[in-house]
């Protein structure tokens, strides 16, 4: 391969080099943690912002994650009077 550049010529490995570096973008979650240590939220960050993103994770109906595990386990009873409180006062 062969790159000319004004009265630069550049050859061979270095142009393929070159072309890499030039072609690949920064990824700024390099070197960023973002566990947030809550089982029950998906952690993900943005490659583009190195920003940290924390999604609730969703149960099926009448489930509720539970902080101890972070798996999907089916309401008690006290969840439930929780969550009709909670459906009342908006």
């Amino acid at each position: 391969m062969i790159i000319k550049m004004g009265k630069i010529k550049i050859t061979g490995f270095v142009a393929v080099l070159i072309l890499f570096i030039a072609g690949c973008e920064i990824d700024r979650c390099n070197n960023i943690n973002c566990n947030d240590n809550n089982p029950c939220t998906i952690d993900t960050c943005d490659s583009n912002t190195g920003t940290c993103k924390y999604e609730a994770k969703v149960c099926p109906q009448n489930q509720k994650c539970s902080i101890d595990t972070g798996n999907c386990e089916a309401l008690g009873v006290i969840d439930k009077i929780e969550d009709a409180i909670r459906e009342k006062l908006g």
